[in-house]
């Protein structure tokens, strides 16, 4: 993990001309491998959500850090006190648990994108259903169901035509 010092919210920002808050009571603390932003997908919430839930959720070891951005809205950020050893272990073997796999709890995950896909089919009209199928290689008749779950489509990747728009 590297250091708060260490950290920008993107590529494009620099150390020099990173406007976010400084935080300088919290340099030296770990900058946990997970974070949000406007437009987070379901994984990163999912990992965002567990690694603090792990971690024990926001205590005086473990914070959350909310900042505006000028190209993503807003971010935030986990940060853990070094000094607290398990705090600190336990991010060091959750991000290597990341390095091996990108889901930190498939359960939640998944419950994450079942509840998106069904936002999406409910929130979606009959055009872009039709189009949401027909991209699936599924029949575009099913757009009038109530449910998406069921319609059989001509792709392994059906779930992620709904949830990416």
């Amino acid at each position: 993990m590297i250091t708060y010092r260490e950290f920008t919210p993107s590529g494009w920002d620099s150390r020099q001309n990173y406007l976010g808050n400084p935080l300088n009571d919290r340099q030296n603390w770990a900058v946990a491998p997970v974070g949000l932003n406007r437009d987070s997908c379901e994984l990163e919430q999912s990992n965002f959500a567990t690694f603090l839930d792990i971690l024990g959720g926001e205590s005086e070891n473990v914070e959350i850090h909310r900042f505006g951005h000028w190209a993503i809205g807003w971010y935030e950020i986990i940060l853990v006190n070094p000094h607290n050893q398990p705090a600190f272990f336990k991010a060091r073997e959750l991000e290597s648990k990341l390095e091996d796999y990108p889901c930190l709890d498939e359960e939640d995950y998944s419950q994450r994108e079942f509840v998106s896909i069904n936002e999406r089919w409910d929130n979606a009209g009959l055009s872009e259903r039709v189009e949401l199928l027909n991209g699936a290689g599924a029949s575009i008749f099913a757009a009038r169901r109530d449910s998406c779950w069921g319609i059989e489509a001509g792709c392994g990747d059906w779930p992620q035509s709904l949830i990416q728009p």
